[in-house]
């Protein structure tokens, strides 16, 4: 059926007109390095990531545990030295820019004890008075190693009070650190540690006796304190080397590295967050990654592809950060019991975060269209999907994604865009935007003047256009704002989930029969026999917006599947910081291109491969079995 237009065409040739001057995002596309991050002017603080963990960051405490001279301990005694080098040098930063080195640092697998060793090494082989240590960092791990051995839980906050009524106050700061045994209640277990920092930055034992009790974590009034003793951050070095290798390894993988350093088999939440960290360290410093993406773009634009950057001045930076604090602070408030839940205060929120100054220009994304979607654009149907997924590297945002297909069905990619925010009105509005301006509206060539009557022939926001997204957190709105021709249709497979919340079982059964009904008279049928509820929902959408006989030129597509199967397949992609995640879309465009053009290419059929595939295995089932009804489809 004919598709309705929402609005008319403006009266010119030219693409989507460029944002004006002052508005809230701008496009940049040049060579310089003006678009950067706030910490883009930060100095480094000495080596780098990768340099930082070579020598190793756990160093054994001092050459009070090295005895025989043996090749190990003098290997030891070596990357002690070299560690202290390092620490030299990051003692021209300032003590807070120390600390917060200290606390990123990664424990690498070499420096871990494991249980078994620790009953042949003997405890004090671990812990004693007055064994220096290079950092805290270090510390904590031996502390941790003690207790793991056994079971034992120890605490480093709060108060006890001993046997003789004296008030113990537990430490963990950046100058002392005192633990207790938190598995007595009566504090009659003998456990007392007590360290302290030295003026050169090391961490000397004053105190350590070892607990009286026989209190574990297998306890029940002790399970509070997790299955293990170690962080997941002092085991991310041991998983690191794997996830080197490759960015998925499964929850079993995981648990098979780390089980020869606990005692209990870790819970998923604690092997995910070790998994976090470690992928963190291999993909760099956002710092880093930040610097490279100017001439990133610059390359990418020179290879005929399309990219820019994403910059927002420090005034709607400041709107745009308070906008994702009030965001993610409702969305932890909808998991508390509503007796505990708070009002967001803005004020407070925002006293937290860095300076943002109104004149400074802030990075906060990247878009690109491959030169191969573009230069191949006339062969895909003009049926399209758009999906935003997580990013899960440290500087977090989302990837949001517009995909069609081939003649063949394969998956392309049009554009993509990785914004540090959330899926908002103004973050799809962004995407769009760029969408088409990569692709834009192409007339008649016989048209010597484009009128009000006239429609653009090709590109992105044609009539012909059907696009499917999920129809929420602001891209119904994002797409009623910025395209003129195109229709949009909600992905059928969100849709019947809020169908089914708000209007119950009833609905979502009578918005299933007028999805798929075959004719609009039909669709007008069922929808005359909605109940009060079910009309009132489904009657916020346009008919041609949800119901596929209204919107016509489907080609049998309801689900923004096509965007999403690319989103599931880019996960190590959206692993990766800014930088390293475009090149590394670049090299799975570039694979998958390469993949679908020998298959294109080695195809001698009339019909597309997967159809002719299809066509042959029903003719073979009709052959055999004549009498059998066959498919709908064929």
């Amino acid at each position: 059926s004919p598709s309705p237009q929402r609005g008319k065409r403006p009266s010119s040739r030219s693409p989507s007109p460029r944002r004006a001057e002052g508005q809230r995002n701008h496009a940049y596309t040049g060579p310089t390095t003006r678009a950067r991050s706030r910490s883009a002017s930060l100095p480094p603080l000495g080596p780098s990531r990768s340099d930082r963990r070579v020598p190793g960051l756990l160093t054994p405490p001092s050459e009070e545990r090295l005895s025989d001279g043996s090749d190990e301990e003098r290997d030891i005694q070596q990357r002690g030295r070299v560690h202290e080098q390092i620490l030299a040098d990051n003692k021209k930063a300032s003590n807070k820019q120390r600390r917060a080195l200290f606390q990123q640092r990664v424990p690498p697998a070499e420096w871990l004890v494991k249980p078994r060793e620790l009953e042949r090494l003997g405890e004090k082989e671990i812990l004693k008075e007055k064994l220096t240590f290079p950092d805290r960092t270090t510390l904590k791990v031996r502390l941790a190693e003690h207790h793991e051995r056994a079971g034992q839980v120890f605490k480093t906050a709060g108060r006890i009070v001993l046997s003789d009524g004296t008030v113990l106050r537990l430490r963990n700061d950046s100058e002392r650190l005192i633990a207790a045994c938190a598995g007595d209640e009566h504090a009659s277990c003998k456990f007392h540690f007590e360290a302290y920092a030295l003026s050169n930055g090391d961490w000397r034992i004053k105190k350590f006796s070892d607990h009286s009790c026989d209190a574990t974590r297998s306890d029940n009034n002790l399970k509070r304190f997790g299955r293990s003793s170690y962080t997941p951050g002092q085991l991310a070095g041991v998983i690191l080397p794997h996830v080197q290798e490759t960015a998925e390894l499964s929850y079993a993988q995981l648990v098979q590295h780390l089980s020869p350093y606990l005692r209990v088999k870790p819970s998923a939440s604690f092997v995910q967050r070790a998994k976090d960290i470690a992928r963190n360290v291999v993909t760099r410093n956002p710092h880093d990654a930040v610097l490279q993406l100017p001439a990133m773009v610059e390359l990418l634009n020179e290879a005929g592809h399309i990219a820019q950057l994403e910059v927002m001045d420090g005034e709607h930076m400041y709107q745009n950060v308070e906008e994702i604090l009030s965001t993610e602070w409702q969305l932890a408030q909808k998991k508390l019991p509503p007796a505990q839940r708070k009002q967001f205060d803005r004020t407070i929120a925002m006293a937290k975060l860095p300076t943002i100054e109104e004149d400074d220009q802030y990075l906060t994304g990247w878009h690109w269209a491959p030169s191969t979607s573009l230069q191949t654009a006339g062969a895909f149907i003009e049926v399209s999907a758009g999906d935003a997924a997580h990013m899960k590297s440290s500087t977090k945002g989302n990837l949001f994604t517009t995909a069609t297909q081939d003649a063949d069905h394969h998956i392309v990619p049009m554009a993509y865009s990785m914004m540090l925010a959330n899926e908002s009105t103004n973050s799809w509005g962004t995407h769009l935007k760029f969408v088409e301006h990569a692709y834009p509206k192409v007339y008649a060539e016989d048209a010597e003047d484009v009128g009000d009557d006239d429609v653009p022939v090709s590109g992105f926001d044609t009539p012909n256009r059907r696009h499917i997204m999920d129809c929420d957190k602001g891209s119904h709105a994002a797409w009623q704002r910025h395209t003129e021709f195109g229709l949009l249709f909600a992905c059928s497979h969100h849709r019947v989930a809020n169908v089914a919340i708000h209007a119950r079982k009833a609905g979502k059964e009578a918005y299933l029969k007028a999805l798929n009904a075959p004719t609009v008279e039909l669709v007008q049928g069922l929808k005359a026999g909605f109940d009060p509820k079910t009309a009132g929902y489904l009657g916020k959408l346009k008919d041609y917006e949800q119901y596929m006989a209204c919107a016509g030129g489907m080609r049998g597509n309801k689900t923004s599947g096509i965007a999403e199967s690319l989103n599931g397949a880019n996960i190590p992609v959206r692993h990766l910081d800014m930088c390293p995640a475009l090149m590394k879309l670049g090299e799975e465009t570039k694979r998958r291109y390469d993949t679908n053009k020998a298959l294109a290419w080695a195809h001698k059929g009339v019909l597309p491969s997967k159809v002719e595939e299809k066509v042959k295995a029903e003719a073979a089932l009709a052959e055999k079995y004549p009498q059998q009804p066959r498919s709908k489809s064929v």
